[in-house]
């Protein structure tokens, strides 16, 4: 079955692979082996204990079987599977906040990209998020990479309710073996989406609406309400690791590139939608990323 990609829509708008499905380390997986509890993935440390089934990072196939048995959208001609995402067909910039405290917040450039919120904001909206969390009967857990060089990338924890979800963040990281990841793995930074709930508060919160994508850097952890738009958890990932790559030396990019028969290394910078992906898809030159 193809299932590589996904497509979100409300109008035009959609989001592929950046890179081909993942095989499973054993045919012979089953469900059952990917079928967990919160105790078990130590979610109650994040305030999260229920008993429901927790499906912890799925293959395609078994992602197909979940968005297709809870009706999450539907399969078009070519194998992709095509969502609705409400009235976020992309990001909401001016929801998007970042806690302001020490050391951080003499890291961050303030203004009118970076908008300032309190710690005390980030821990009402989270207690409502995990509580949400502790009502569901079902919630999927994506462990992997963000980044393929052991020195700088990113381990990534991404809690969510919906199974396309779940397929989106599998489509966007990287997802290590199965075998490896479920004793081992430890998160650096760790999204909850709970985008069924709202911040009905929000005025009093000091926010820009009832939506919500909150960054507490010091806590390693985000919490998202209020839209259905995956990409928010994609670009949230991204900018923690704007903010923690350079303070090792490392400059972050948001780029493509491409390499020629000899060796020749071409790098495309410019803002989403202004082509980088399409210049370095040259038949003659092979694809970095």
């Amino acid at each position: 079955m193809q299932l590589p990609l996904i497509s979100q829509s409300t109008s035009a708008c959609s989001v592929a692979s950046t890179h081909p499905p993942q095989a499973p380390s054993s045919k012979s997986r089953s469900m059952a082996q990917h079928e967990t509890t919160t105790a078990a993935l130590n979610l109650g440390a994040l305030g999260i204990e229920n008993g429901c089934k927790v499906f912890h990072n799925l293959t395609y196939e078994q992602l197909a079987d979940h968005e297709k048995k809870y009706n999450e959208g539907a399969f078009v001609a070519n194998g992709t599977f095509a969502v609705d995402t409400g009235k976020f067909t992309g990001r909401s910039p001016k929801d998007k906040f970042i806690v302001k405290q020490e050391p951080s917040q003499d890291n961050v450039w303030w203004g009118e990209i970076n908008h300032p919120t309190s710690p005390e904001v980030f821990d009402a909206l989270l207690a409502k998020a995990t509580k949400y969390f502790s009502t569901v009967d079902r919630m999927y857990v994506f462990d992997g990479h963000c980044g393929v060089n052991e020195k700088s990338r990113l381990n990534v924890r991404i809690v969510t309710e919906l199974a396309w979800q779940h397929h989106f963040v599998t489509n966007m990281f990287i997802r290590p073996e199965f075998a490896s990841i479920a004793e081992n793995f430890k998160a650096d930074f760790t999204i909850i989406n709970a985008c069924n709930i709202v911040d009905e508060d929000w005025q009093a919160h000091g926010l820009h609406s009832e939506v919500f994508v909150i960054f507490n850097i010091e806590k390693h952890l985000a919490v998202i309400g209020g839209t259905f738009y995956g990409g928010e958890m994609k670009k949230g990932i991204f900018s923690m690791m704007n903010y923690y790559l350079p303070l090792d030396g490392v400059m972050a990019m948001h780029a493509s590139a491409n390499i020629g028969k000899a060796g020749d290394t071409a790098i495309f910078f410019g803002l989403s939608g202004t082509g980088k992906t399409t210049l370095s898809a040259d038949p003659k030159r092979e694809l970095i990323g």
